[in-house]
């Protein structure tokens, strides 16, 4: 068994791979393994990965699991005691993997260890860090905020995000993977937090653990396509791990203080059909109840 097992999922990324592994072969310690995973790309990723870095694995699936389905395959070929995941879209610091496996044995409640992640080529932040709210809506802490150090501690927060963070191969066998009612992809990595904590396992923010990350290129961002699976995938993760309590009480009015007072327009038409899925979700939650 390996100390840790970087798992890299791929679609249409032949812009991004050389960059993503060209970092991650530098952060590779002696007791590392690499697993690449492929999502079904139309486009020559899977030649040019297997061209460029012939020694690392490749996994071909033959249709697109989405974010969830594709890690979990990669888990499945993965033998390493703590597992990363990583977007293709990421460049990753040379410390990156022994500054993870660090917090993770100096802290056996770390269950999850995120990262601090800059907009590629500047010290603007993207992520130190996430917040969720009552409704299932994010924020990233720190987001387009200048990194002068302000954000330099560790520390223990609601989630993190996917484009990279590790977790206990333990704890993730525990916790059944990933969710694959995310897909195709967006609130996977929230959902795990999420469990993680209710394990009474802590999310960490590790400052000293940092890519750059170029944001929504599967999607492009704040389009209707990208608004409506986002949504759709908020409303799940509501349903799935809030108690009615938090719904009606918490969740319905924070709601509806956020459409009215913050939503933008360009949010109502992917969140009204968005919204069509809820009966579908009470009903199931209404079943698992009983």
């Amino acid at each position: 068994m390996k100390n840790i097992s970087a798992i890299v999922l791929f679609y249409n990324g032949e812009r991004f791979y050389k960059n993503c592994l060209n970092s991650l072969k530098e952060a590779l310690t002696n007791d590392s393994e690499v697993i690449l995973v492929d999502n079904a790309s139309r486009d020559r990723t899977t030649e040019l990965v297997k061209q460029d870095f012939p020694k690392f694995p490749l996994f071909t699936l033959k249709k697109n699991r989405g974010f969830s389905g594709g890690m979990n395959f990669g888990i499945m070929k993965s033998t390493g005691k703590y597992l990363l995941f990583l977007n293709q879209d990421i460049v990753i610091d040379k410390d990156l993997i022994k500054n993870i496996l660090n917090q993770f044995e100096s802290d056996e409640k770390s269950g999850i260890v995120g990262c601090k992640i800059y907009f590629p080529g500047t010290k603007k932040l993207q992520h130190a860090g996430g917040i969720i709210h009552p409704n299932g809506l994010t924020n990233h802490i720190g987001y387009l905020e200048e990194d002068t150090g302000q954000y330099n501690e560790i520390k223990d927060v609601d989630y993190v995000t996917g484009a990279a963070f590790g977790i206990r191969r333990d704890l993730m066998e525990e916790l059944g993977l990933f969710d694959t009612i995310f897909f195709p992809g967006y609130y996977e990595e929230t959902d795990l937090c999420l469990r993680t904590r209710k394990k009474g396992f802590k999310v960490i923010y590790a400052p000293d653990c940092v890519i750059s990350h170029f944001e929504a290129t599967t999607m492009k961002f704040n389009s209707f396509r990208y608004l409506n699976t986002y949504h759709r995938n908020r409303l799940k993760f509501l349903f799935k791990d809030f108690s009615f309590k938090e719904l009606f009480f918490k969740s319905f009015n924070f709601e509806l203080k956020w459409l009215i007072h913050k939503a933008s327009p360009a949010h109502y038409a992917p969140l009204f059909l968005a919204y069509l899925i809820v009966p579908i979700l009470l009903i199931k939650k209404l079943i698992k109840w009983r």
